[in-house]
């Protein structure tokens, strides 16, 4: 989902590694999911929910 909309709108900088960034990503709290860990919340819909619309808005550029 992320790489596919990134690649359509030609927004990955050169040298950015996105499976390496996805991965810390999701190991680090975020702000937008409460201070939550995104692997954490893979655990019930709801979460995964939470965490799909936190990337949908970090490729929209709705959250920056």
């Amino acid at each position: 989902m992320i790489q596919s909309s990134l690649d359509a709108q030609g927004d990955i900088p050169d040298g950015i590694n996105l499976d390496q960034w996805l991965q810390g990503w999701f190991q680090r709290q975020q702000p937008a999911l409460g201070g939550a860990r995104p692997i954490d919340l893979l655990k019930t819909q709801d979460g995964i929910e939470a965490v799909r619309r936190a990337l949908g808005a970090i490729v929209s550029g709705a959250y920056q």
